[in-house]
């Protein structure tokens, strides 16, 4: 299992590759499914990195109180 600095830096990893999707998407006159996978995926592997710190924080003071989601 990764610490969590291996997970922030991952995270950091996918929060600049979003940047550059997303400026790419907002440059591009001509539409590109790919390019919209591609930011989906990540914003959805962001969100999976967030909940693992979340887990993991919540496990070092020993309480969990359930589903913190507000979608």
């Amino acid at each position: 299992m990764k610490n969590e600095s291996q997970i922030i830096a991952l995270s950091d990893l996918y929060k600049r590759q979003l940047l550059l999707a997303i400026e790419e998407k907002t440059g591009s006159p001509i539409a590109d499914p790919t390019l919209d996978l591609l930011i989906l995926s990540l914003i959805d592997r962001l969100e999976t990195l967030d909940w693992v710190l979340g887990q993991n924080s919540d496990e070092s003071t020993g309480c969990v109180f359930g589903n913190s989601l507000s979608h």
